[in-house]
């Protein structure tokens, strides 16, 4: 019997959008390849998603793609065409990635969302069509929300690209599987498989394999910090204890210190209200990464998990990472990789951004040591296996 699913994209985000897209596809193509039933159907909101994607799709067998129309507004026209999918495709699954985390689209906001919106546009059609706020997410939503209750016996995997996307176990009453890279603090994780670990130490890594990138960097790290206007007076205390704040309000002074500091270094940065900015795409960050010695990484915005994907930027290409001292190392990644957490702690990589520049030279020493203890660790072993991903993946969709 063909599982024919609908692999669902739900937006673009700047910066971060190719690393996490590149990977739902890797894994479907791992997935296919491991469960020859599975039939993939690719959605895509814009084409800009499906040129991400396009080599790696046409290297899958019985796959297929549709990219939305994004001037089509029309709620009616765009239901319509859901159900025209729905029986064209005969659709049973539907893989959901990449939705919005504005707001009043994060988690907590559920039973919100489903008594506001979702009840609504089933009571009065025009609805769809009149609302003007955050239109287009909305819509996002609606597309594959509406299909899952014109059939209640499709089953809805939602992975999780970020802790903050809205949990949509709430909003169908369809059979529904949360996947996600490790368990989540706050809510039941039904699935913990390593999608972007797969994309980092596996398949893009065969890239990194061939180019050999040579280590002309000592330091390469950046953070954004969309949602506090360093430029305003009025703060909250709380807000401003957080490092990505502080480190945001004083981010000049870091950069002089790292340009005194004679390193060879890349310092990128997006912060609101501030004048400047030094930004790239995400897979040139990459790039960098691999070309450099040691990174730093920030706490995640959503202070009980991790910034996963930035951990797997820096083991997976050999660049010895400093976490910030105000990483919550009691998160349930951590508890289960003591090991991980035991080298950060024994070779003391757990620092603040501003004191870098005076501590890296020590560092730069002993590189080759601490990188070859790093590559022993059970969990960068464990993700360098192609094994240890073809026993995640296999069976996901049963």
């Amino acid at each position: 019997m063909k599982n024919n699913i609908l692999i669902f994209f739900g937006w673009s985000v700047r910066y971060i959008s190719y690393t996490r897209v590149i990977a739902m596809c890797n894994f479907i193509k791992l997935a296919c390849e491991l469960d020859k039933s599975i039939v993939p159907i690719f959605y895509f909101r814009n084409k800009k998603f499906y040129n991400y994607c396009k080599d790696i799709i046409s290297t899958i067998d019985n796959s297929s793609y549709i990219i939305r129309d994004v001037k089509e507004k029309n709620w009616d026209v765009i239901r319509d065409n859901m159900i025209k999918i729905y029986n064209d495709y005969n659709i049973n699954s539907i893989f959901l990635s990449s939705m919005p985390i504005l707001d009043s689209f994060r988690h907590g906001n559920e039973k919100t969302f489903k008594i506001k919106r979702v009840n609504r546009i089933y009571e009065d059609n025009l609805y769809g069509i009149n609302f003007s706020v955050a239109f287009n997410f909305y819509l996002t939503y609606m597309e594959f929300i509406f299909l899952l209750n014109h059939d209640k016996d499709i089953k809805l995997f939602q992975y999780l690209d970020d802790p903050w996307e809205m949990s949509f176990k709430e909003l169908a009453n369809n059979e529904y599987k949360l996947i996600y890279e490790y368990e989540l603090e706050d809510r039941k994780t039904d699935i913990q498989i390593p999608l972007i670990g797969y994309s980092f130490f596996f398949k893009d890594n065969q890239e990194y394999i061939k180019k050999q990138y040579e280590k002309q960097y000592d330091f390469t790290t950046g953070f954004m910090l969309p949602y506090f206007d360093v430029s305003k007076e009025k703060v909250n205390e709380k807000l401003l204890k957080q490092s990505r704040i502080i480190y945001g309000k004083n981010i000049e002074n870091i950069e002089n210190k790292f340009e005194n500091s004679g390193l060879n270094y890349n310092l990128f940065y997006k912060i609101k209200g501030h004048k400047k900015e030094k930004v790239i795409k995400d897979y040139e960050y990459n790039n960098l990464i691999a070309e450099s010695k040691f990174s730093f990484i920030l706490p995640s915005p959503r202070a009980n998990e991790i910034p996963i994907t930035r951990l797997y930027y820096s083991l997976a290409r050999d660049c010895i990472p400093f976490l910030d001292v105000q990483m919550n190392f009691e998160n349930n990644f951590f508890k289960k990789e003591k090991q991980l957490k035991e080298f950060f702690f024994k070779y003391k990589l757990v620092r603040k951004l501003d004191e870098i520049p005076g501590v890296l030279f020590k560092y730069i020493k002993y590189f080759d040591y601490i990188r070859d203890k790093m590559n022993k660790l059970d969990f960068v072993k464990r993700m360098k296996d192609i094994k240890h991903f073809e026993n995640k993946f296999n069976n996901v969709f049963k």
